[in-house]
């Protein structure tokens, strides 16, 4: 419970929070009634942008290999980094190039989903491209990589953060795609 010189927010643990689901968090302010208010509007504000500024793009590796279907929005995976046919599979410095035109096309994303059809080569230029990316601009402004792997017994994809291999939950990607097309 707050005192009168406390603010008090919580339990307001979202997607791109940090903690467990029910933290909650007294925060100490000696301040007015009316600072009080100002102050919370303000860190709700703050909250709400963090959200919106979230951004999640999803492409698939190669184009109409396989119909995708997005695991976090159910609809068809329509953007594609490589087109379906690729005359030189083993030309890898085109498809860095490719890859390279690609990534730096997209709009800033924070998370960038990958579904994986098509050619292991292209998955390795992907790769390559991304970490010169990452290398060039900093880990921070480059986002996450997130490979999806199609899962047979499931029929469905299974995503993987790109750089630690650690699985993924769709879900809370995909309430941050629901947010923001509310804001």
């Amino acid at each position: 419970m707050s005192s009168p010189n406390q603010i008090f927010f919580g339990p307001i643990i979202g997607p791109c929070m940090p903690g467990p689901p029910h933290a909650i968090e007294a925060i100490s302010a000696d301040l007015d009634l009316e600072k009080r208010h100002e102050n919370t509007l303000e860190n709700a504000m703050k909250f709400v942008h963090g959200l919106s500024s979230v951004n999640v793009i999803e492409l698939s590796l190669t184009d109409n290999r396989h119909e995708i279907i997005s695991e976090l929005t159910s609809k068809v995976v329509t953007k594609s980094i490589f087109p379906n046919t690729v005359k030189e599979v083993m030309n890898l410095e085109e498809h860095i190039q490719v890859t390279d035109r690609v990534l730096n096309s997209l709009e800033s994303f924070t998370h960038c989903i990958v579904y994986i059809t098509g050619l292991t080569i292209l998955v390795q230029a992907l790769y390559i491209s991304w970490s010169k990316h990452v290398h060039a601009l900093g880990k921070h402004s480059c986002g996450q990589l997130i490979f999806a792997h199609r899962d047979r017994t499931s029929d469905s994809y299974k995503l993987f953060d790109s750089q630690t291999g650690k699985s993924i939950d769709p879900e809370p990607l995909s309430e941050i795609i629901k947010f923001n097309k509310k804001v």
